[in-house]
């Protein structure tokens, strides 16, 4: 939803009802924002080449957890799991959407 949330929210104020999009939204919890965030944060540290997105590098996820003074190993280890777990999917759908778009477009 990201970029469209606001014009989600902008069709909700204009119709008087919220679009299926918004009401289909995903819910985070509390328990995973900080894992989110530090995923939204090094998202942008992937590289891009021919064959498209690469995965997150671990060396990226530990200078996080330096950065950020994460120190327990247990913790660190959490982040690890689930920044991998986010760019798992992500890396899934970007692969998905690159093939559809070759198909399409004969790339």
């Amino acid at each position: 939803w990201g970029s469209k949330l606001k014009f989600l929210m902008q069709v909700q104020e204009t119709t008087g009802s919220p679009p299926t999009a918004l009401l289909n939204r995903p819910k985070l919890t509390l328990w995973i924002a900080p894992y989110y965030e530090a995923y939204s944060t090094l998202n942008g540290s992937r590289q891009i080449g021919m064959n498209g997105a690469g995965p997150i590098p671990l060396s990226e996820i530990d200078a996080y957890t330096r950065l950020y003074g994460i120190t327990d190993q247990d913790e660190k280890e959490k982040y690890v799991t689930m920044i991998n777990a986010l760019d798992s999917a992500y890396l899934k759908f970007y692969a998905a959407k690159r093939e559809t778009e070759r198909r399409t477009h004969g790339k």
